[in-house]
């Protein structure tokens, strides 16, 4: 049975402030923070070894508001010339933000940060225990089920290609009398062979730093380590939970990740110079079902029976800690695309959306993006906003449409009001990973579009309400016909919907099925206002967490099959609110009109605290957006169709003084398919109609003045 030991809760609450306040500068002057759109990130690649050594690296880094790269050696190799490159641009440009990239959550244990952790540090899966007594120079195991290990593997990875799969490394712990572990007395093993007829495993013993042991036939547990393999090592998931077990000197594995991260961005350290760390992968909840977080031999992904997430509650308390140490004027950064993604609003100044919406989608739960960025950013209580969308794409069909997908990413990005990472077609002759889009084309001008003078208009909100404005207010009409689980709803004075749990378990969801809503054609967007009266089971209001509620449409046509088999990049879409203040959201379903003809939405609500909703519509047509800034316009077009923009409805004055659109240089591009759609694009003309067309998934930036 899993449960939560109260008595290791205290020592998470410690705070270790004697390096608290000492990143302390003032960021409000910083590019990023002023000096308009687009707001561009140099995101780890280019070889910035060349540029500096071809005497271009100033030029090219400065068109640029900001860099991450990997400082530390934890994730691929240390490079002291790296180090010294970014160090001297950053006291040269002193405005441009620089961050450290790092992986949140797992240490390379071929390398000397894997020897600082305890045995007992690592994420394990569920093992068993020790057939028969084992010397140390026995190789053949006997094992109850095989498959605990053979099901195992982890995927090797070079850059972004899969290249093999790998049977994981094990640990085996001697058992006190009373079935504790011994975790000082544990020995590391890799995997050989399996032999599930047999029931036999092969090993080669002593292992990373460890040494062959004797151990005692049921007195001793074997289990597989969680393990992925990127860069150019094997990196070992770290237990951040709060069960964590504690070495000798009662040190968790959040102590050790603690110190070494103040060690690196600290005086000497070799990301000294950097603002802040922009995590990659620090998940809220454990991203694998099967962990065993509590080593009991049971997998639990961190959740005791109660429905408590430990896992999570020692995370939390970790970036708690970090916070205090690096002081509010250093940024925290981390990835938040999906689920089980980071939601430490209230201690981290922005996210990332990874490939816009996540690696593997470039464009399909585009409403998610919006959604989530919006939360980060309007809830937030940081001393600075920093969130940007990057643009790596893996879906094969997506690789197909990168250009545009890319410059759809960044006018995205500048709708949202967030940094865009580089884009890499088509290619420049420099070197420089941009498109045209970021610097005005052979303007090359940085943040050209300056800042922005509206809020985005959302095309279908301009449209009419199809379910006739029975959600705007809610009527007690509509109330008798919603379905409810694990709820009850009732209305307030202003028909706003109040949702309440009737669960005994706080930590059960609950489910508002509304009514159907005829879609005879098309796409469907529906939008939502969402305050949770309760926060987060566990969590205090002050914590700005926010829950979610998936939208789920029944009666949508099928979706196409692709590379993971995710009929959820097309459905289930998920939006945030917290007990601060109410959080605008939106759910957009490409052509809902091509199935049963009625789509039933469903709102499954995280836990059982009260929550309200208010403002809902649904509104039929193509999902496009715009926005207006001070030198120019940003038109996205995220549906599967073409698009017409009047712009002399939605930004007459513009359209009155002159659009033009712009200008790139062909000599500045390599040749390609890429390059000759780029440039029949921007031809640097002047609009001869004030309603110009988009294409699908796309994007298009117009000037207000010619170049």
């Amino acid at each position: 049975m899993k449960t939560f030991d109260s008595a290791l809760r205290p020592i998470l609450f410690i705070l270790l402030i004697a390096c608290a306040g000492t990143h302390a500068k003032d960021l409000t002057d910083y590019e990023v923070f002023t000096d308009g759109f687009p707001r561009t990130l140099f995101f780890r690649s280019g070889d910035i070894v060349k540029w500096h050594n071809d005497g271009v690296f100033d030029h090219h880094m400065g068109m640029f508001d900001a860099d991450t790269r990997k400082y530390a050696g934890e994730e691929t190799p240390f490079r002291q010339d790296w180090i010294d490159i970014m160090a001297g641009f950053k006291e040269r440009h002193p405005r441009k933000l620089s961050l450290i990239h790092l992986n949140g959550e797992a240490r390379g244990v071929y390398r000397k940060e894997g020897h600082k952790y305890f045995p007992g540090h690592w994420t394990l899966y569920p093992g068993e225990l020790l057939q028969q007594d084992l010397s140390a120079d026995d190789k053949r195991v006997s094992v109850g089920n095989p498959k605990l290990f053979s099901s195992r593997t982890y995927r090797k990875r070079e850059r972004t290609k899969l290249t093999d799969r790998l049977l994981p490394p094990v640990i085996i712990v001697p058992l006190n009398p009373d079935g504790s572990k011994q975790w000082s007395e544990s020995e590391y093993a890799e995997i050989l062979s399996i032999d599930e007829a047999g029931k036999m495993i092969e090993l080669d013993r002593g292992q990373y730093f460890s040494k062959a042991r004797a151990f005692t036939g049921q007195r001793a547990y074997i289990a597989p380590i969680h393990c992925e393999y990127w860069g150019s090592g094997t990196m070992w998931t770290l237990n951040l939970s709060a069960t964590c077990p504690k070495d000798p000197q009662g040190r968790a594995a959040v102590d050790i990740w603690l110190d070494e991260i103040s060690e690196w961005c600290g005086p000497g350290g070799p990301a000294e110079h950097v603002d802040g760390i922009g995590f990659d992968v620090i998940f809220f909840k454990a991203k694998n079902a099967a962990w065993d977080i509590d080593a009991d031999g049971e997998s639990d992904a961190g959740v005791a029976d109660s429905g408590q997430d430990f896992n999570t509650l020692g995370q939390y308390q970790m970036l708690k800690r970090l916070r205090e140490r690096m002081g509010p004027d250093f940024i925290l950064t981390s990835d938040s695309w999906d689920h089980r993604m980071q939601r430490a609003v209230g201690i981290f100044d922005g996210m990332e959306s990874e490939g816009l919406c996540m690696p593997n989608d470039g464009w399909r739960k585009f409403s998610q993006t919006i959604n989530t960025q919006r939360y980060w950013a309007e809830q937030g209580n940081s001393a600075y906003k920093y969130s940007y969308i990057t643009s790596k794409l893996r879906h094969l069909e997506d690789l197909k449409i990168a250009d545009q997908l890319y410059r759809m990413g960044l006018g995205t990005a500048c709708a949202l009001g967030v940094s865009y990472t580089e884009a890499r077609l088509p290619k420049r002759k420099d070197g420089l990973t941009m498109i045209p889009e970021m610097h005005r084309g052979s303007a090359m001008e940085p943040n050209w579009l300056g800042m922005p003078l509206d809020e985005m208009i959302m095309l279908p909100q301009r449209s009419a309400d199809v379910w006739n404005s029975k959600g705007t207010p809610f009527t007690r009409d509509i109330l008798q016909q919603l379905e409810t689980k694990a709820c009850k709803v009732s209305l307030d004075g202003d028909g706003t919907l109040i949702i309440e749990g009737t669960s005994a378990n706080p930590y059960d969801a609950m489910e508002v099925t509304l009514p159907g809503i005829v879609v005879p054609e098309g796409d469907l967007t529906v939008f939502f206002e969402a305050l949770a009266i309760e926060p987060l089971a566990g969590y205090a209001s002050g914590d700005r967490i926010p829950r979610q509620i998936f939208v789920h449409a029944d009666g949508m046509p099928a979706t196409p099959a692709d590379q993971i088999g995710n009929r959820a990049m097309y459905n289930d879409i998920m939006a945030l609110m917290g007990t601060n203040d109410w959080q605008e959201n939106s759910a957009y379903f490409r052509k809902a009109g091509d199935g049963s003809g009625t789509i039933t939405l469903t709102l499954r609500i995280e836990n059982q605290g009260a929550c309200k909703i208010r403002n809902m519509s649904a509104h039929l047509g193509p999902m496009g957006i715009l926005r207006e800034f001070d030198n120019g316009l940003v038109l996205v077009n995220a549906s599967q169709e073409p698009v017409d923009f009047d712009l002399g409805i939605l930004v007459p004055q513009a359209v009155a003084n002159g659009l033009w659109k712009i200008r790139a240089n062909t000599d500045d591009y390599l040749p390609g398919q890429a390059t000759d759609r780029m440039l029949k694009i921007h031809d640097g003309r002047k609009l001869d109609s004030a309603v110009i067309e988009v294409p699908p998934l796309d994007a298009l930036f117009l000037c207000k003045t010619s170049q």
